[in-house]
């Protein structure tokens, strides 16, 4: 069986991700592992984030049985990029599918990439999907 680790950062830029594994992942014999990776700098804020998470992956798994996809999920604490990696060795994961925010090169200079990081120092693929940006009318 296929594993399948899928990041969310629970914004509107999961629903790229979300809709391309919706697509794939009935025609593979898999399972998804969704992973909310939780940076707070304080005791408050981690149980508020923690909260907000739950909810989220919640929706998630819901919304991924209802086509068919084997689903579960874990919260996690600690650098985004170094977390999903671990998380995705220790769950002998085959495949890492996330969204990317399509930042520029000079955002992405400023403000890093979780991708950047997972395509340099992950050896396990690396599947990116670009979010569109939300056009009125």
């Amino acid at each position: 069986m296929m594993r399948v680790l899928l990041p969310l950062d629970c914004t509107s830029v999961d629903d790229a991700v979300l809709k391309m594994v919706e697509q794939l992942i009935p025609h593979l014999e898999s399972e998804v592992l969704l992973l909310r990776v939780i940076h707070a700098h304080t005791r408050d804020m981690l149980t508020e984030e923690r909260e907000k998470a739950q909810r989220c992956l919640h929706q998630v798994e819901e919304r991924l049985r209802n086509h068919g996809i084997s689903v579960r999920s874990a919260t996690a604490t600690g650098e985004v990029a170094a977390t999903i990696i671990r998380m995705a060795e220790e769950e002998k994961c085959d495949l890492i599918a996330m969204a990317t925010h399509g930042h520029h090169s000079w955002e992405r200079f400023l403000l890093g990439s979780v991708a950047d990081v997972l395509r340099h120092r992950s050896s396990i693929p690396l599947l990116l999907v670009k979010a569109h940006a939300h056009k009125d009318g």
